[in-house]
């Protein structure tokens, strides 16, 4: 998985902790700087679905006693112009349900 929020500013490896339809929770093995409210890209890769683009909000960022920086992203699915489109999030929900998916997917970020 890849998170992006501008071609000039790659970002750590991190793990997918925990996603819902709404949200995803990453960890990163160092700080980013990734600010509340900072419009984010996540591209998730699938080999059933093909690669699904959610658009999203970052909503939390904290620093784990393991040292872990742990970021909270709010997945827009509204239909409005320049947010998840309705075919990502019928794709999301599909890789959600998918069988056999590993809860703590390693994420490759730019």
């Amino acid at each position: 998985m890849r998170v992006g929020s501008a071609s000039e500013s790659p970002l750590p490896t991190a793990r997918l902790i925990d996603a819902s339809t709404h949200g995803l929770l990453l960890s990163f093995p160092e700080p980013v700087g990734l600010p509340i409210g900072l419009r984010v890209c996540v591209s998730v890769p699938s080999d059933r679905h093909g690669a699904l683009h959610l658009i999203g909000r970052v909503v939390r960022v904290a620093r784990g006693d393991d040292f872990q920086t742990y970021v909270g992203v709010a997945v827009e699915l509204d239909r409005d112009e320049g947010v998840t489109n309705s075919d990502d999030a019928d794709r999301w929900a599909a890789w959600l349900d998918e069988p056999g998916r590993a809860p703590h997917e390693t994420c490759r970020s730019r």
